[in-house]
């Protein structure tokens, strides 16, 4: 056995009684909900929850957003709640206009949403059953869509919706501080639908669950929505340099897509999950002659005067009619 064996096996015997108290709180909590010694909050408006199992980069932004879309062409009114992670303020917000905010205020996944639904109106706070009570207060609101709210027990809920990412690899699907899952795979009996996301890898330990695959399509789009693709950018003799920049969960997998539409960086820069702070804009390189490739979430945050800014968007096409028409029926019914 060579040093780095021996320490990843160091390292697994440590965090092994970590991923099993984990797993037994997650556990115990779950029972206490279920036999009634704890009580869940009921909501008068029907609440549709998005979440995941693993820890982020599923794709819960663009299915929310994809959501909201099926649902306004239903002639419904959602109202969304987001916690609005590593916002520079800490009360409440109901973000009914983009011009009312800027990212900071609210969190880039709630500005990307707002910027995408106009006319949806954001809940913005890191406590969910407050929010939930203040949606409930709101006039011409047809249904929550409570983002990242599967590990949120405590509120009652008709559908759950789970996301699950197929990019990473299967030794991480174990229970935090082991893998990247938030608890063990047997929460999955919870979930209402199961979709699949992000990669192809077809993993055995899913094969229990009826899961969905998702169309995902990427498109490289020009900040005012413009759709470019890989051979309109490289023909452009205008830039010397072509960089990648991602601040997301698993930049690799953003790196990953470039790659497969034939576009080569010469840089690919990695920024933490939700950044939020110039100490890393101000390393950036900014010239007419480099060109930025970012994701959406990360464009709104970037201070670039010369580089020009293309985005990599990701779009979901939910072609689950038996979904929709659920959320209608349990709307209706609630009318």
């Amino acid at each position: 056995m060579n040093k780095k064996q021996m320490i990843t096996l160091m390292s697994k015997i440590i965090l092994f009684p970590l991923s099993v108290l984990v797993c037994l709180i997650t556990h115990i909590r779950q029972i206490l909900y279920s036999v009634k010694f704890l009580k869940k909050l009921h909501s008068n408006i029907p609440v549709i929850s998005v979440g995941n199992i693993q820890m982020g980069g599923t794709g819960k932004t663009p299915f929310v957003v994809a959501l909201c879309e099926n649902l306004i062409d239903k002639n419904i009114n959602p109202v969304i709640i987001t916690r609005g992670y590593k916002r520079n303020t800490k009360d409440q917000i109901v973000f009914k206009n983009i011009s009312e905010y800027n990212v900071q205020d609210v969190g880039d996944e709630p500005y990307l949403q707002k910027l995408k639904l106009p006319n949806v109106r954001i809940i913005i706070d890191h406590n969910k059953r407050r929010a939930v009570e203040k949606a409930n207060t709101l006039d011409n609101v047809d249904c929550i869509i409570l983002d990242d709210g599967f590990q949120s027990i405590y509120l009652r809920k008709q559908i759950e919706i789970v996301l699950i990412s197929n990019w990473y690899k299967e030794k991480t699907l174990k229970v935090f501080p082991l893998g990247n899952l938030r608890e063990s795979l047997s929460g999955l009996k919870r979930a209402d639908y199961i979709y699949t996301t992000k990669g192809k890898n077809n993993y055995k330990l899913f094969n229990r669950y009826k899961c969905k695959e998702l169309k995902i399509e990427y498109k490289i789009i020009t900040p005012n929505g413009n759709r470019l693709d890989s051979n309109n950018i490289l023909q452009k003799k205008d830039y010397s340099k072509i960089y990648a920049l991602c601040g997301i969960a698993n930049p690799e997998h953003f790196f990953e897509i470039l790659h497969n539409v034939d576009l080569r960086c010469d840089k690919y820069i990695k920024l933490p999950n939700h950044f939020n702070s110039n100490d890393y804009l101000n390393t950036l390189e900014d010239s007419d002659s480099i060109l930025y490739i970012t994701t959406y979430k990360d464009y709104f945050k970037l201070d670039l005067k010369k580089s020009p800014i293309l985005i990599l968007d990701m779009y979901v096409n939910i072609n689950d009619e038996n979904l929709i028409n659920n959320i209608l029926g349990i709307i209706q019914n609630g009318k």
